[in-house]
């Protein structure tokens, strides 16, 4: 108003001007036309009528003042409007440019967002959707709007939420929704009421914001599966198996029942490992899951503790005699050779039995000791089972103090060796001698070899100790060489992860090389067994020893059924035939033809042949008989000391009862 104002008074302003400036022209041009007439002479008359013009045009200067001042103030009202209106015309446009680059803005909002935004009208049919809900449920925006919701979102709970956010007008709660139809997806929704004004109340919509939470989902599961479960078998792990075990002992204990845990460990599962690699142990684990659970119950749960260990837990046992067929299936089970690779693979078990309540009240008792009992399963021969008793929470302390003294018994000059004679059984001369490995501890005393060979096997021991082992040997029979005696084969004993072990040839060579011993000097004992489930890898291994010169000896023969083709590829020198047979040969007649058979069998190869555990004459004319010259036994001599085996050496030096016997 203020500014409308100015301008009309500096308009006026403006007409007084042009007045004045008019007048002024009039003025000077009645003066210039009387000055002119005046100078001519004009005719009388003249000059009255132009004094009468100029009092004319003083007197009409007002008028024509007024005239233009009111044509003026028209003129510049009109402009003063058309600027107005141009001004109105400029504001409207910025403000509606504003309003469309604030809605282009927010469109651009919505259109961002991750989120699927549907608007959603009070009869369920979609109002508005952005981008991201499209793209969600692969619909196009024409598609989706004017659907009802319900059709587009296979979801139960929907509508009724949507109703409640209706009704109440107040922000629903999220919810998670799983939707099958979309391959398992997993979304959030949450739900708000929206009006158009404060006081609306009919016509309300609902904002409907949707998450797609399937990878934050799956994600939770695979957390919730690695935390549970064990990453390669898929069994239940340490501990989840821990809860269910926790929960079953509540559960039995309520309705006086018994529970059951079996502590199964796979034996000799780390020479599997060394010999097929680590990728066929895991197959073979794999495999071994499968089929444990094919032996149980639906109620029992399989599930792994780690490496080699797996647990079977069994509620609701209502008498032993349930455990025992449970054990029995798993065993039957595995007499099928499980297949690593381009191997097959002959699987045993060590199994440990606890039951709740007689053996404990809590899971980690129970677990304690089913590891116990294995431990003892292990201890008894392997491949079998044993229930938990007192005795073998106390053998299980003991076998940690031997362990932990084996440790330093190498060091502490605590191990030492024994040597058994191998004798002709025609002459009286020794051959050879078995390398016996003895321990004798200042606490324990002597302890058997079949206490701590064991211990060494499991903690791993057995490679330090038998490298030692050999090295003493071969450094006793060079001292042996440099006193002049006779040239005497010794034989040592090799366990199946002594021999499994990678560059077990190149060690032996380089243990023969330091001591300075010829080779043909060194006799090497496997099993029968170990040589024939590993038959591939082990005729792999003799071959590398045979091209170092070391003698070759199959102990324990007639025990392994062993297969005569893989036999007749290995490069064995010597075949020793297992002393269960020699000692029963004279009253059991099968015993007596399972001797002969390997005799011939070993003459038809070219091999030696020595028979164990001989102790009787009449065996030895037994083995005379069969032509076996060869013996080894309690008859001849007990395992002895280097010192009493070295006078055994001198040149002219006779088994006096072989030599009567030959008479």
């Amino acid at each position: 108003m203020k500014d409308s104002a100015w301008t009309s008074f500096f308009g006026i302003l403006k007409c007084h001007k042009i007045f004045f400036r008019i007048l002024g022209i009039i003025f000077v041009a009645e003066f210039l036309v009387m000055t002119s007439l005046w100078l001519i002479n004009m005719p009388p008359g003249i000059p009255e009528f132009i004094l009468d013009s100029v009092l004319l045009s003083v007197l009409s200067a007002p008028f024509i003042y007024f005239a233009v001042v009111r044509v003026v103030a028209r003129r510049l009202k009109d402009e003063s409007l058309q600027a107005q209106t141009a001004i109105d015309r400029e504001l409207k446009a910025e403000a509606y440019a504003e309003t469309m680059a604030f809605k282009a803005y927010a469109d651009n909002i919505v259109k961002s967002v991750h989120s699927g935004l549907v608007v959603v009208s009070g009869d369920y049919k979609v109002y508005r959707a952005n981008p991201a809900f499209c793209r969600m449920f692969s619909i196009r925006t024409e598609d989706a709007e004017g659907k009802r919701i319900d059709d587009i979102l296979p979801f139960a709970d929907l509508k009724g939420a949507i109703n409640d956010a209706l009704v109440s007008g107040s922000e629903s709660e999220d919810k998670v929704l799983e939707t099958s139809s979309q391959g398992n997806r997993y979304f959030r929704i949450g739900i708000n009421r929206i009006k158009a004004s404060e006081s609306e109340e009919a016509g309300s919509q609902a904002l409907l914001v949707i998450e797609d939470v399937t990878e934050r989902r799956l994600s939770e599961e695979k957390i919730i599966q690695l935390a549970n479960y064990d990453s390669l078998t898929g069994l239940p792990n340490r501990r989840l198996l821990m809860n269910y075990l926790n929960q079953a002992i509540s559960l039995v204990g309520r309705r006086a029942l018994s529970a059951a845990v079996l502590f199964i460990d796979l034996d000799r599962f780390k020479l599997i490992n060394d010999v097929h690699g680590h990728a066929a142990g895991d197959e073979l684990l794999k495999e071994v899951a499968e089929r444990l659970k094919k032996c149980v119950r639906l109620s029992d749960t399989v599930g792994r503790l780690g490496g080699d260990e797996f647990i079977v837990l069994l509620p609701d046992i209502e008498k032993i005699e349930d455990i025992t067929i449970i054990c029995n299936r798993i065993y039957a089970v595995f007499e099928t050779p499980v297949r690593c690779g381009a191997h097959e693979v002959n699987v045993m078990l060590s199994i440990g039995i606890s039951v709740y309540p007689a053996d404990g009240d809590y899971g980690e008792t129970l677990l304690r000791k089913a590891d116990v009992a294995m431990y003892r399963a292990k201890s008894d021969g392997k491949s079998c089972y044993r229930f938990y008793s007192e005795g073998m929470n106390r053998s299980g302390a003991d076998r940690m103090r031997l362990e932990s003294r084996l440790r330093k018994a190498a060091g502490r000059g605590e191990l030492y060796l024994n040597y058994q004679p191998q004798v002709d059984i025609g002459t009286g001369m020794v051959l050879g001698a078995e390398v016996l490995l003895r321990w004798q501890d200042p606490e324990y005393g002597v302890i058997p070899p079949n206490e701590f060979i064991p211990i060494a096997e499991e903690c791993g021991l057995i490679i330090p100790i038998g490298e030692w082992l050999l090295r003493t040997a071969c450094l006793q029979a060079r001292e042996w060489q440099e006193k002049g005696l006779n040239q005497t084969r010794l034989s040592v004993n090799m366990l199946l992860r002594q021999f499994m072990q990678n560059g077990f040839a190149r060690m032996v060579e380089r243990v023969l090389k330091e001591t300075g011993l010829d080779a043909c000097l060194l006799e090497l004992e496997l099993t029968e067994s170990v040589i024939m489930n590993n038959a591939e890898t082990v005729v792999k291994i003799l071959n590398e020893l045979k091209q170092i010169g070391v003698r070759l000896a199959i102990d324990n023969f007639g025990k392994g059924y062993s297969s005569l083709v893989h036999l007749k590829h290995m490069p064995i020198d010597v075949i020793k035939i297992d002393r269960s047979f020699v000692s029963n040969m004279i009253a059991d007649k099968d015993d007596a033809a399972i001797c002969d058979a390997i005799v011939r069998l070993a003459k038809s190869l070219d091999i030696e042949v020595i028979a164990e555990g001989v102790e009787t004459m009449e065996q030895i004319e037994f083995l005379k008989r069969l032509d076996c010259r060869k013996i080894q036994g309690h008859i001849v001599s007990m395992p002895l000391e280097n010192r009493d085996f070295e006078p055994l050496l001198s040149k002219d030096w006779r088994f006096s009862i072989l030599q009567r016997s030959s008479l």
